[in-house]
């Protein structure tokens, strides 16, 4: 079975089946579970005979293994300029992640699947509360970074779409993988929506002028689309790019009196997440863009086993090729 379809699997997992039997493995056994699905190294060949290397370690003063590498301990290949020594976890996801990788996956199960309290999933997977909200922002830093990457475009054609800009008042610094800082400065969230379907982008700018918007706009939505939006003068030139540009004049009304053009199916987004993101970690503060492109992150695969879903972008991020 290739890997992709190994991590097809995913879209089945449950607490009833695919948990026990992952909960029960050791962690060879559940490294080899990972390796299946191209999650993680089975083997490294060596760059320069091509032939599988040996894992290696060291060991603690506890007297535990650790620094566990791939290595190649041919002559010819240690004299060669080609580097035959690699870590173990070297270009995978868990790079750098000092943890359990059994019960950090079985976290991330409960993370996107349910509604659980942060110390009801501690319990579950045996760690402490703080450990699981350091796995949470890794979480959200998967779903950010892809949440518009690579840009899809949607719309069409006979398609009506919603778009707003919504102010961001705070400046925020994201924590990420690692503990790189992400600074997203005082701004705007450009976003829109298609009528009737899930299908949704976001982007933030620290310029809502009409060259940054036309530039945002047609990355995101086809051409010949039926754009919504209000009077807002970074607009002004969509219909020079092939759009059908309908507006509503939000200092005089919400809906339109005489074509009934609104743009409340994204202003009832927005406020949605905003509902979602509040009881977290209110609607200020350290993480509070990531928290937000978790909640349309959730919101655009609500009929999607979200488990795959994270998994699969966690295998294109980190491909072992």
């Amino acid at each position: 079975m290739s890997a992709q379809a190994a991590l097809l699997s995913l879209r089945s997992f449950n607490l009833f089946s695919g948990w026990p039997e992952v909960a029960s493995m050791t962690k060879d056994e559940f490294d080899d579970y990972l390796a299946a699905k191209g999650l993680f190294w089975k083997n490294r060949p060596c760059p320069n005979c091509h032939e599988p290397r040996s894992i290696t370690h060291e060991i603690s003063e506890s007297g535990e293994p650790i620094r566990f590498k791939f290595e190649c301990y041919k002559r010819k290949c240690k004299a060669s300029r080609l580097v035959v020594k690699v870590g173990l976890l070297k270009d995978t996801f868990f790079e750098g992640l000092h943890c359990d990788r059994k019960k950090r996956f079985l976290f991330s199960f409960l993370y996107v699947t349910s509604s659980m309290k942060v110390e009801e999933m501690a319990r579950n997977v045996e760690v402490d509360p703080n450990t699981c909200v350091q796995w949470g922002q890794w979480i959200r830093d998967v779903m950010a970074e892809n949440f518009n990457n690579p840009a899809i475009q949607i719309g069409g054609v006979e398609e009506d779409f919603f778009l707003q800009l919504a102010p961001i008042d705070e400046t925020n610094i994201v924590k990420r993988k690692h503990n790189v800082g992400r600074m997203v400065r005082d701004g705007w969230l450009v976003g829109g929506i298609q009528d009737g379907t899930r299908s949704v982008f976001v982007e933030i700018t620290g310029r809502r002028d009409q060259a940054s918007l036309e530039a945002i706009i047609t990355r995101y939505v086809t051409r010949g689309t039926t754009i919504r939006t209000d009077c807002w003068g970074g607009y002004n030139g969509l219909a020079a790019l092939g759009y059908v540009h309908e507006t509503v004049n939000h200092s005089l009304n919400f809906v339109n009196p005489t074509t009934g053009v609104h743009t409340q199916r994204v202003e009832s987004l927005w406020s949605q997440l905003k509902k979602e993101i509040k009881p977290k970690c209110g609607l200020r503060g350290d993480n509070w863009d990531d928290h937000w492109f978790q909640a349309l992150w959730m919101f655009k695969y609500h009929e999607e086993s979200k488990f795959y879903e994270l998994w699969k972008q966690i295998s294109e991020k980190y491909p072992l090729n």
